[in-house]
């Protein structure tokens, strides 16, 4: 996922409801390129991920939010030390 001469930025995702229980986890790490855009960052994470893949396949809907705001376009480019949120849309309490 990195390309020569992109520096990092680290990230820090929140899974939540069915999504952490796909992922095995609720909050992951990581480091992306510089520049990389949500969309890009869900495509990461179904490699990553081989059931996330799966399960979007079937259900190809994630609400995301970044720093607690949702986001509307998967374009939206992140940055170091934002957060990402990944949930179902009828996703409810902890």
């Amino acid at each position: 996922m990195v390309e020569e001469g992109r520096g990092l930025i680290r990230v820090k995702v929140v899974f939540l409801g069915i999504l952490a229980d796909i992922t095995g986890m609720s909050i992951e790490y990581l480091d992306i390129p510089e520049n990389t855009s949500v969309d890009s960052l869900i495509a990461f994470l179904s490699e990553k991920h081989s059931p996330l893949s799966d399960w979007l396949s079937k259900v190809p809907l994630i609400q995301v939010s970044v720093n607690g705001v949702d986001v509307t376009s998967r374009d939206v480019i992140l940055h170091n030390g934002d957060e990402v949120v990944l949930s179902t849309p009828l996703y409810e309490g902890g």
